[in-house]
């Protein structure tokens, strides 16, 4: 449903195979995937909430400070850059904080973190469960990386399979031919 009216600290619930886009009149859009819990409370110069559960991405723009809670981290930007990012968050598991653009401040034991753009903070105990984690290989990096390790594997067959075809060297007689007429035949 589009034009519902968001209030102060209102819960946004999603369904599964769903999803919410919030748009604030101070240009802050915040989208929250299916299945995702979500308190919100906004003013012209601060976006503040909690996710409990679920995946959002968020983009506030410069002017705009931000204040958010998961379980096991807060996070918080200071209003002098527009910042885009994004949090997922599963409940026992861990969170995880993707920054596409800006600066965002991560609190988390009692320790701040400073997460930059292409960074990422996470409290996933398996950090191959977080989704959105950075991948630096690009294609070519990928394709060039594949072709290396393929001409290894056959540098290294090579070399094993190719032992087994080696022939003895035989009867030691070596044909030099010669200017003074010799015969060039061996004794």
């Amino acid at each position: 449903m589009s034009g519902q009216t968001v209030f102060s600290n209102s819960s946004v619930l999603t369904a599964a195979n769903s999803e919410s886009l919030i748009e604030y009149g101070n240009l802050a859009r915040l989208k929250l995937e299916a299945e995702s819990d979500l308190t919100v409370d906004a003013s012209k110069q601060s976006i503040a909430g909690s996710l409990r559960k679920g995946r959002m991405l968020g983009s506030v723009p410069a002017g705009v400070s931000l204040d958010f809670q998961t379980a096991d981290f807060s996070i918080a930007t200071d209003a002098s850059e527009r910042v885009v990012f994004t949090i997922k968050t599963q409940e026992c598991e861990g969170t995880n904080l993707s920054v596409r653009e800006g600066t965002v401040n991560v609190r988390a034991a009692d320790t701040v973190h400073i997460v930059k753009a292409g960074e990422n903070f996470s409290t996933f105990v398996d950090k191959s469960a977080t989704e959105g984690a950075q991948n630096n290989f690009s294609h070519r990096k990928r394709v060039g990386l594949i072709i290396g390790i393929g001409a290894a594997i056959g540098v290294v067959l090579a070399v094993v399979l190719g032992k087994g075809n080696q022939q003895t060297a035989g009867g030691g007689c070596v044909v030099a031919p010669s200017g003074s007429g010799g015969s060039g035949q061996c004794s």
